[in-house]
């Protein structure tokens, strides 16, 4: 996920380790499902401008106080799944994408701090990097935190004589467990104003039943042999399925892509638009004040002070002062559009 700007040979404090797992190796996280799938995907890929550049958008990130040197610091330490971003904004924008993907996914993401040092004396800090690392391989209990590598990653790295010590009388050691010091870690959590992690995962698992159930079995069975059910009316099951799906998502306000548009009166389905905007920027809000959190504690380390500001983006507040004005007539239907795009 991440893309180091930082070449693989500079000194750092990294104590976590990059490793590569198979597809086919069982996994402790979602099985793929459509309405988990699109639930996701519109959480996070809507969150920041897409494709950020200046001449696009009016939305951009600033640091107060206006620092070229912190703004390339902060570029080169968080992380992308792309090339280095050229600009300030544009790489706050990836990395909250990235984090609300991981978010949504898991209801929480974990990152080691690395600080990157001038030389192997590691005396003087140059910069930081923030290494996300993946919730399947990380234990978390009351405050300790261990990173578990898998018995197929040891092995292939046993073959490649990753862990031979370079003393060849000495014999091969296996780290099943990296221990990683509590101050080094920085995490994110799905915010408690929407439900928090657990009840995202009620979400997530009843969104991928539904998805499952699309067609019931005994449908399925009859269709096999080309018999049709009597008195069987898959409309209305389907109904009923789309009614469920809405349902569950109402607290954050998905509008399931408008796939139930036509069950949903006009003025409602404005609502749940309104809603999904503030859920996401709920979202938004929290990780750049834990963002901010974290360059205060850089800062102190690294010789900085810097904090990044948002411009030219409607806030939570105010898409929640806009949810009452259209209940109370006060906001028109064509306002809404507006209201729940970043420009």
């Amino acid at each position: 996920m991440a893309n180091t700007r930082y070449r693989d040979t500079e000194y750092t404090s990294q104590k976590s380790t990059r490793f590569y797992v198979s597809s086919d190796t069982k996994r402790n996280e979602l099985q793929p499902a459509m309405y988990t799938h699109m639930f996701i995907e519109d959480l996070h890929l809507g969150i920041m401008p897409i494709g950020w550049r200046p001449e696009r958008y009016k939305f951009q990130c600033t640091l107060e106080p206006s620092s070229d040197e912190v703004e390339k610091l902060i570029i080169n330490g968080l992380p992308t799944s792309h090339a280095t971003p050229y600009y300030f904004t544009e790489s706050i924008c990836e990395f909250v994408e990235e984090a609300t993907h991981l978010l949504s996914y898991y209801g929480k993401a974990y990152y080691e701090i690395a600080y990157v040092y001038e030389d192997d004396k590691k005396a003087k800090i140059k910069g930081f990097q923030l290494i996300n690392i993946s919730n399947n391989n990380i234990k978390d209990t009351l405050g300790f935190y261990w990173q578990y590598i898998p018995k197929e990653v040891l092995e292939y790295r046993k073959r490649e004589r990753v862990f031979i010590s370079q003393d060849e009388d000495d014999k091969e050691t296996e780290r099943r467990f990296i221990w990683l010091p509590k101050k080094s870690i920085f995490t994110l959590n799905f915010p408690r104003q929407l439900g928090g992690k657990r009840q995202l995962k009620n979400i997530l698992s009843g969104l991928r039943w539904a998805s499952q159930e699309t067609v019931p079995k005994f449908y399925m069975k009859d269709m096999e042999v080309q018999k049709q059910p009597k008195g069987y009316d898959f409309s209305t099951y389907r109904d009923n399925q789309d009614i469920f799906v809405l349902k569950l998502t109402r607290r954050l306000g998905w509008p399931a892509r408008s796939l139930s548009s036509d069950k949903l009166l006009e003025f409602y389905t404005l609502y749940r638009y309104l809603k999904f905007a503030r859920t996401q920027a709920v979202l938004r809000e929290y990780i750049i004040n834990k963002l901010n959190t974290l360059l205060c504690k850089l800062g102190k380390t690294i010789g900085f002070k810097a904090k990044i500001v948002i411009s030219n983006c409607i806030s939570s507040e105010q898409l929640e002062k806009s949810m009452n004005d259209l209940i109370d007539g006060k906001l028109q239907f064509s306002e809404v559009v507006k209201l729940t795009r970043i420009s």
